[in-house]
């Protein structure tokens, strides 16, 4: 068995399909043949994820159960200005992904036991609540065997269940840019823009509102780097540093 796809539907403007359509695109022609592919497409009923596994059998879908949620009142920039000011600098998509609570695990125990089964999946060294599907091959997942770390692997998918209550369930959505630390401060002030305490040296976060009434998304902002393909843009500190992922 193995992911073949993760869909990511939601309500959400035009103009925010295709810039994950042109992000998701890139990373699968640079680097064609590894799976799971992410894609977006629209829906008006709220956030859902849903992998499609492949089998003997043939194809099945296992879909996450998640929590209704209202808006919550926090600062978030409205797309049609984010998007003006950031895309220019947008270089590529590191990851995209969910963050839910611990207490829907669960009822989303068929979902996680497909993802642990049937992609390269790994927990995060530096929090176990970090869980990370890493592109890779049909034959490095089929093996387990994972040795090549010479390109990026993008986009990967995170599944963050937390026990430390967030505000709400949210897609994050990581990004590589052009831009320094100071510059990204610059640009995206607080409250709107933040640095979370132990990975505020990596990238800025900023909260992002899709649609009015719905829940903000949070792009998660980069800094330039000039050193990748990294030994995390390609999976390598994952793969080396993580711990397997098994239900």
């Amino acid at each position: 068995m193995i992911i073949s796809e993760i869909t990511v539907s939601l309500p959400a403007p035009r103009e925010f399909f295709q810039l994950l359509g042109h992000l998701t695109g890139a990373c699968e022609q640079n680097h064609p043949g590894l799976l799971p592919v992410t894609r977006f497409q629209p829906n008006d009923s709220g956030l859902e994820i849903t992998a499609r596994v492949k089998n003997s059998h043939g194809e099945a879908r296992h879909s996450m159960h998640l929590p209704a949620e209202e808006s919550p009142d926090i600062p978030a920039v409205p797309l049609d200005h984010f998007l003006p000011l950031i895309q220019p600098h947008i270089s590529g998509l590191d990851h995209t992904g969910i963050v839910t609570y611990d207490s829907v695990r669960e009822q989303n125990q068929e979902f996680l036991n497909a993802v642990s089964q049937s992609s390269a999946c790994f927990l995060d060294a530096m929090d176990e609540e970090w869980l990370f599907v890493v592109p890779a091959t049909c034959d490095e997942i089929l093996s387990d065997r994972y040795e090549d770390f010479s390109f990026p692997r993008q986009p990967k998918f995170e599944i963050v269940l937390t026990a430390c209550r967030p505000v709400f369930t949210f897609l994050q959505i990581d990004v590589s840019t052009t831009l320094s630390r100071d510059e990204l401060r610059r640009l995206f002030p607080a409250p709107v823009g933040m640095e979370y305490e132990g990975v505020g040296q990596y990238f800025r976060s900023v909260r992002v509102s899709l649609l009015p009434g719905s829940p903000p998304v949070r792009f998660d902002l980069r800094y330039r780097n000039d050193t990748e393909p990294d030994d995390w843009t390609s999976g390598k500190m994952l793969v080396r540093n993580g711990k397997r992922f098994r239900c």
